[in-house]
């Protein structure tokens, strides 16, 4: 695969995990274009060599760093980090990004994107598991210590169900409408 190609899977990986319908209702117009802008511009390669304990700091680096390229009337750490969070796990799940990158390591230390439905799916889990989280309010108005704690109960549920805290978005995203029919 040439250098052209991967910047196409890119721009696609970006194209798609920050959609309109991802990043809605933000405050200002703007949001998504200035997200895709921002995180078309990640070095993959960088975060391919993060372990457990350099990949928050990064996230939070770059979380940091988008939330100034938003619009001033939607500069919301929330919003970023859902975006930053959205795309990691897309390259890592493309295996195509993930084999160029060798992003394969960083997917047990991504953190799940967190919005309503995976806020809601996480709160339900929570009861069962005997853990606590606050009340889910909304993307945009999301502080970083809800995110821990948002990320610390995921991270308890994942291990239990034997997959990773990311892959828990493939349980919660919609799922009062995306459940698979049992036979």
């Amino acid at each position: 695969m040439n250098d052209e190609f991967i910047k196409m899977m890119v721009r696609r990986v970006v194209e798609v995990a920050v959609s309109g319908q991802a990043l809605r209702n933000q405050g200002a117009p703007g949001v998504v274009d200035a997200a895709k802008d921002h995180l078309l511009e990640i070095d993959l390669r960088e975060w391919a060599q993060l372990d457990a304990g350099s990949f928050g700091p990064r996230l939070d680096a770059e979380t940091a760093a988008l939330v100034e390229k938003l619009p001033a009337d939607a500069r919301s750490w929330g919003a970023a980090r859902k975006a930053i969070n959205l795309v990691l796990r897309d390259a890592v799940y493309s295996a195509d990004l993930c084999d160029h990158f060798s992003l394969r390591p960083l997917r047990p230390v991504l953190e799940l994107p967190l919005d309503k439905h995976v806020g809601a799916g996480i709160a339900e889990d929570a009861v069962k598991f005997n853990l606590s989280v606050p009340a889910w309010k909304q993307i945009k108005t999301l502080a970083p210590s809800t995110s821990a704690t948002y990320q610390d109960a995921a991270s308890t549920i994942a291990t239990r169900r034997g997959i990773h805290r990311v892959d828990l978005d493939l349980y919660y995203w919609r799922a009062s409408g995306t459940k698979p029919k049992r036979s």
